[in-house]
């Protein structure tokens, strides 16, 4: 069964899964990703379907949480590097 929520509880809960702390461990596979693509060539298995999943969803949360504050979409800079 799928919850709803209402307006004012969807942009508490898109601040908190937006907050820098809450990105951070995304931030941090995408880097150790990135290093091991530098060092090895390539990651761990299905490393780039998980990240840019996680990229998605995000980028899919705040696209709805800037469409109810009517501003502009911001820009977490996510940098994935791609396997050799």
């Amino acid at each position: 069964m799928t919850k709803t929520l209402t307006r004012n509880a969807f942009i508490a809960y898109a601040h908190q899964v937006l907050s820098q702390d809450a990105l951070e461990p995304l931030y941090e596979r995408i880097g150790e990703h990135n290093a091991e693509v530098a060092g090895f060539g390539d990651s761990w298995p299905g490393a780039m379907v998980e990240i840019h999943a996680s990229i998605a969803e995000v980028r899919s949360i705040e696209r709805q949480l800037a469409r109810l504050e009517n501003r502009a979409e911001r820009e977490f800079r996510f940098v994935v590097q791609s396997p050799r």
